[in-house]
């Protein structure tokens, strides 16, 4: 959209007038490069009479430029936050009698005090042009969150932005510079010559930030005149009182506001240019420094600037007022050297069409697709969910909306906040489920039209029922399944597989996470082949190939495992995770092994029927139920087995075995999920057969024989097939792809 011609709003904090700013000149820059720009100025003075006025005013200034004016219909002294909202509501109406609100629009903003959302331009990318240091204001944070870009003319600038708004595209552009600038008036610079002959020259805004000692003692032992162009309107009463006094020296000149374009004239003029802001004045404005240097004249200045590579060859920096004024002198006895080469060459870098053209450049890239991840999980935090915020705000490549369908605000909107991502709550009791569907349909319908995503990626059945419904009812054309929760309904509530094949009848692509899961999809569910992408689950492998030692100890300690070989199951205690099959398998492991120890971790009903199945066997002895253990303490937990094991009847994915094997833990698994499409039996782990104990038990047995052969090589083979970058990359091509 942006290289081409298009239609670009401006929005600017300063009316259009004599006095040209930078967003004056990035307007006039963005005419001239062929664009339709329409220079919002700001809105006059409150008067009553606005209540009723509905009318903008135009004014062109060439044939691409038009000025817009308008009024405030409210006042923004009273009820402040709800008469801002309200104005620019009205004034996004208003803006459409000018602009034809269907088009696609670029809204270039410079001003922080209003517009922080242009409302009824739905095909808009929006730029925050930060050239002013006026974050304490509210509508910063608005603006930025809304924004497709963010360009900061200050370098100090970017970490702000980068902190508060991680998952923005923060750019630093430099102040810029017009071609016109390079380019004086002869005549009009021989008549002030002839005028003020030698002259030192001060242009800007006299206000609080200007150093009056400093302008005071020049006066005093300059020997040719100060003369100082700008406004003097925004003074304090102290500062108004020195500004008197100042301008009360015979050696200073006050000329007033001069016409933009014909400050270079003055600038060609004069001898020596001076920048007089308080020595620490923390707002390093480079954009008169351009003004000067396209003039080629020296500069005394009491800022280091942007310009480090120009010290001493264009501008000469001084740290207080002797030094200032000793340089001063050096001046105007012609004793500082100016390289005009220098000069020229970080000018040509600083033009406006080259900066426009950078800036242009970044919004075209800023994003591939906006994704929308819904998730139903009782779970207030879900690491899986993490994972894609963290990757997303790192490589750019995607702007993701989370939707967190639960009974309680999730610990999720936290999480992904920390990334700069949205995240959004929808009450869901799953203890309802139809009605709990019902309702969230309507609400993620609502919330679809409103984000227009390119895609609504759904992850469980809870969430993709009434997500995918939603959106393709929103008109969402790539609407994808991930199929996390596959045979649950064949297994458990045969009634709702039906629903199961509506899913995949409203989704465009299905992604299994396993093999197993593919097969019973195209094969129970009958998918059509051609919407299947089979995408392996992955996860982080620094998170389970780094253990604590303190952990560790700790777990070795809680559990008095110290010399005894340890087999571990990470699951929740149900039925289908095959526990009764481990129970019945221990008699024959403790034959061979009686130092063995069995943990089960895991909370679930089926607790205390195992502990009474395990009484029946004789082996509670050699099982710890732990319950609930905190997740920063898995990866050292499953360093310590010997042995994991698993014994599911079936696992779409089932992400404890590339866990145990990142880990370093020999795996004795059922032949389901990623244990299916990852052990070669015998080789890097062991196959057991389903609901068979004398089967796991000399899968343990081999496990505990072999397993310090064969689990580096399932270690490698874990971090190559279920690496999250790898699953991350795959996610992305199919959000690309049409």
């Amino acid at each position: 959209m942006t290289q081409e011609v298009e239609k670009v709003i401006v929005f600017s904090n300063e009316p259009w007038g004599n006095i040209w700013y930078s967003k004056h000149h990035y307007a006039n820059e963005l005419s001239k490069l062929g664009h339709t720009v329409y220079f919002v100025n700001p809105s006059y003075k409150w008067r009553f009479s606005n209540l009723f006025s509905f009318r903008t005013t135009t004014n062109t200034i060439n044939k691409n430029l038009i000025v817009v004016n308008y009024k405030n219909n409210f006042p923004i002294t009273i009820f402040k936050r709800f008469f801002s909202v309200l104005n620019d509501i009205i004034n996004s109406y208003k803006l459409t009698k000018v602009i034809h609100s269907n088009e696609k629009i670029l809204v270039w903003q410079f001003d922080v005090f209003r517009f922080e959302k242009l409302f009824f331009f739905p095909n808009q990318k929006r730029i925050w042009h930060v050239t002013d240091p006026l974050m304490w204001h509210s509508n910063d944070n608005v603006i930025a969150k809304y924004s497709d870009l963010i360009v900061c003319t200050s370098i100090s600038h970017i970490e702000y932005y980068t902190s508060r708004h991680p998952s923005k595209k923060v750019i630093h552009v430099p102040h810029g510079i017009s071609e016109d600038e390079f380019y004086s008036d002869i005549e009009s610079v021989e008549a002030i010559k002839r005028k003020y002959n030698d002259f030192l020259l001060l242009v800007g805004t006299i206000n609080e930030s200007v150093e009056f000692t400093l302008l005071e003692e020049i006066a005093k032992k300059a020997t040719i005149p100060l003369l100082i162009i700008g406004s003097d309107i925004s003074l304090s009463a102290i500062d108004k009182e020195k500004w008197e006094r100042l301008k009360s020296i015979k050696n200073i000149v006050h000329i007033g506001v001069v016409p933009g374009q014909e400050i270079k004239n003055w600038i060609s003029a004069s001898k020596i240019c001076i920048v007089a802001y308080n020595f620490n004045h923390p707002h390093q404005s480079s954009l008169k420094i351009l003004n000067y240097l396209a003039g080629q004249k020296p500069i005394v200045s009491t800022l280091d600037g942007e310009f480090l590579e120009l010290k001493n060859k264009a501008i000469f920096t001084a740290k207080n007022i002797p030094d200032f004024i000793k340089i001063l002198q050096d001046g105007i006895e012609n004793k500082l050297d100016v390289n005009r080469d220098s000069i020229t060459t970080e000018l040509i870098k600083r033009k406006y069409s080259s900066l426009i053209s950078q800036i242009l450049k970044h919004l075209e890239t800023e994003t591939v697709a906006h994704v929308v991840f819904t998730m139903a999980n009782q779970t207030d935090s879900v690491p899986y969910f993490n994972w894609f915020a963290e990757a997303a705000y790192r490589n750019k490549k995607i702007k993701i909306t989370f939707v967190a369908l639960c009974n309680n605000i999730p610990k999720m909107i936290e999480d992904v906040g920390e990334y700069g991502w949205d995240c959004h709550w929808i009450y869901y009791d799953h203890q309802h489920q139809k009605r709990g569907t019902i309702k969230a349909f309507f609400q993620l319908c609502r919330l679809f039209k409103k984000l227009k995503p390119d895609v609504v990626h759904t992850h469980l059945f809870d969430d993709s029922l009434p997500g995918l419904i939603a959106a393709r009812l929103a008109g969402i054309k790539k609407r994808i399944i991930t199929k996390g929760d596959t045979t649950f309904h064949y297994f458990h509530t045969p009634e709702w597989v039906k629903a199961d094949q509506f899913n995949n009848w409203n989704a465009t692509h299905i992604i299994p996470p396993s093999k197993e899961a593919e097969r019973f999809i195209v094969e129970v569910e009958k998918a059509p082949v051609n919407k299947i992408t089979m995408i392996h689950h992955g996860i982080p492998p620094e998170i389970f190939t780094k253990q604590s030692e303190e952990y560790q100890s700790a777990l070795i300690q809680k559990y008095q495992l110290e010399g005894k070989k340890v087999i571990g199951t990470v699951a929740r205690l149900i039925e289908w995770k095959g526990y009764r099959y481990i129970i019945e398998a221990i008699p024959n492991v403790v034959k061979k092994y009686p130092n063995a120890q069995f943990l089960f971790v895991g909370t679930g009903d089926q607790k205390e029927e195992l502990i009474a199945l395990a009484k029946k066997h004789h082996v509670l002895d050699y099982i710890i139920f732990t319950g609930w253990v905190e997740r920063n303490y898995i990866p050292s937990l499953y360093s310590l087995l010997d042995v994991y094991v698993h014994a599911a009847s079936f696992e779409p994915f089932g992400f404890v075995i590339p866990e145990a094997m990142m880990s370093g833990a020999p795996i004795v698994s059922t032949p389901t999920g990623a244990a299916l499409d990852i052990i070669k039996h015998k080789e890097n782990g062991y196959l057991a057969k389903y609901k068979d104990a004398d089967s796991l038990a000399e899968g343990i047995c081999f496990a505990l024989e072999n397993g310090i052969d064969f689990k580096e090589k399932a270690k490698q083979k874990a971090l190559e097939m279920y690496n999250f970058e790898l699953m991350y990359s795959n996610f992305i091509k199919l959000y690309e792809n049409n």
